[in-house]
């Protein structure tokens, strides 16, 4: 009965290439599925134009190795995940015997090498175009197994490994087969693969001419508790200059021998001066915020780090140490950087004083889309009205452990940021919770997206203004320059209106409050 309804359908009467090049524009999953069902030649011409799989079942099994038959082919697909198959975390294309079972039969070494490579050649035929790939590596000996049959097209590859790394293993021996067979490599993602950090440069040095046409490395290094030192961070920076992104989890304490300090940082800067996404964060936490140290990472060293990084437009240094009134270096960054559009910082104090009426620190980065701000001991409301005021394109905005910021403070933000902000996140602020935070976000109820609050559930002493949301007024407060008393009245009759009541355009949420009080959290 499909088969014949869609026969009539005014879409088959299309040439086969008009057909195949509208099918490209279909992205969505689910849509493809949809498409792929209504009859054969749909099903076809779906195979002939996905471009992206996330192959969830076994490729061990019998119906995918010898009963599918031999049109069972992709031509165009590029991207192939394989981190998921099942069942998931087994040893796939390995070394190790095919059951996870105890009780199966032992396996001899000779039989599953041939079925490895049967696995292999039978992938590489169904998908004979994949130029970036997503696989679960227990061993290199998967890596070893699928990298000959795309090594001349493989371009961006990311490992997953959750399990710990195999005993006796030499070091960078998992990267082996990766950057000694695949010329064509440019981005390497290790962001959710557990190794070592001594790994990576090893590898690195044992292939110089990959590591040098990488442009994008990422060493998040799932669940790794410490960092790269400086002379290590220094050592992969010069294997790989032309890289445009750079993640990498560091050890930032001074208390180390070869912590990352200033001059680890130029050394980043002067070795890779394309980079356009640096992201480096402290993997570990202190006990307690209030007993941080100061870090090594001072103001001066953060301006000439800037002035050699023009291009860059993402940038990151969580760390869980202090970094001192670093309002002259945010405005370095605008000077230096002026592409600049997400940031994040960790531990910087002294970021925006708002002491007057000019613009200062973080808030003349005018050009920011996205701004993340974590443990500033000494952001205040005022830092937020400037913020608002200077960096009109903020789409995104997240304040995490500023224990100064109180709900006039976002309010104040909310209603600057109103006709761009679309994603807020709130966390570990001791003067906020999560009801205040929500009436202090009235004014974007209508146009926010995301919302995360985790603040104290507490209910905190604050000013009656503030409590009963009634502060959006003040036009004083708000700050706004060049809005004139008359047009900051209608505007804020405007956003009383009832249709600022509901939450329209929410797609995410996230809130803690006390257990039996959501209800009341949701519709004040």
């Amino acid at each position: 009965m499909a088969e014949d309804a869609a026969a009539g359908s005014p879409l088959l009467d299309l040439p086969e290439p008009l057909l195949l090049h509208i099918l490209g524009f279909l992205t969505d999953a689910r849509s493809r599925h949809r498409v792929a069902l209504a009859c054969h030649r749909l099903l076809a011409a779906e195979r002939a134009t996905r471009a992206a799989l996330s192959l969830r079942g076994d490729p061990r099994s019998d119906v995918f190795l010898y009963l599918i038959r031999p049109t069972f082919c992709f031509p165009a697909l590029e991207r192939l995940d394989l981190s998921l198959v099942s069942p998931w975390g087994h040893p796939f294309l390995s070394s190790a015997a095919p059951s996870a079972d105890a009780v199966a039969p032992a396996v001899a070494a000779e039989e599953v090498a041939g079925q490895n490579a049967l696995i292999a050649a039978r992938l590489a035929y169904c998908f004979p175009a994949v130029s970036s790939l997503a696989v679960y590596c227990r061993d290199p000996t998967t890596l070893a197994s699928l990298t000959p049959h795309w090594r001349s097209r493989l371009r961006s590859v990311k490992l997953v490994r959750w399990h710990q790394r195999p005993p006796g293993l030499d070091a960078g021996a998992d990267l082996e087969p990766l950057l000694g067979d695949c010329p064509a490599l440019r981005a390497l993602d290790l962001s959710e693969f557990y190794c070592w950090t001594e790994d990576i440069q090893p590898a690195l040095a044992a292939h110089p001419a990959a590591a040098a046409a990488l442009t994008e490395l990422d060493l998040g290094l799932a669940g790794a508790t410490d960092g790269f030192y400086a002379a290590e961070l220094g050592a992969i920076a010069r294997f790989c200059p032309n890289l445009r992104k750079l993640v990498a989890p560091c050890v930032f304490n001074p208390r180390y021998v070869d912590f990352v300090s200033d001059d680890a940082l130029l050394t980043i800067a002067t070795s890779c001066p394309k980079l356009s996404i640096l992201r480096l964060r402290e993997p570990f936490e202190l006990a307690a915020t209030s007993q941080r140290e100061d870090a090594a990472i001072t103001v001066a060293g953060l301006v000439s780090f800037f002035a050699a990084l023009p291009e860059l437009e993402d940038f990151t240094l969580d760390l869980r140490h202090n970094v001192l009134e670093t309002a002259p270096a945010m405005e370095a960054l605008a000077r230096r950087c002026p592409r600049i559009k997400f940031l994040t910082l960790g531990g910087f104090q002294g970021l925006c004083k708002a002491s007057w009426l000019h613009l200062d620190g973080v808030a003349v980065c005018g050009s920011l889309e996205s701004l993340c701000i974590k443990g500033c001991l000494d952001l205040t409301d005022a830092s937020l009205a400037a913020i608002g005021r200077g960096c009109g394109r903020l789409a995104k905005f997240a304040i995490h452990g500023c224990d100064l910021v109180t709900s006039v403070g976002i309010r104040r933000l909310a209603t600057a940021l109103r006709p761009t902000i679309k994603e807020v996140s709130i966390l570990h602020c001791r003067l906020l919770d999560t009801a205040t935070c929500l009436t202090a976000l009235s004014p974007i109820r209508d146009r926010i997206e995301s919302l995360e609050v985790s603040c104290v559930w507490k209910e905190v002493e604050q000013p009656e203004s503030v409590a009963n949301g009634t502060t959006g007024c003040d036009h004083e407060d708000d700050d706004l320059g060049e809005v004139t008393y008359e047009s900051a009245s209608k505007k804020c009759r405007y956003m009383e209106l009832d249709d600022l009541v509901s939450w329209e355009m929410l797609r995410s949420l996230s809130l803690w409050f006390p257990a039996g009080e959501a209800s009341q959290y949701l519709l004040r």
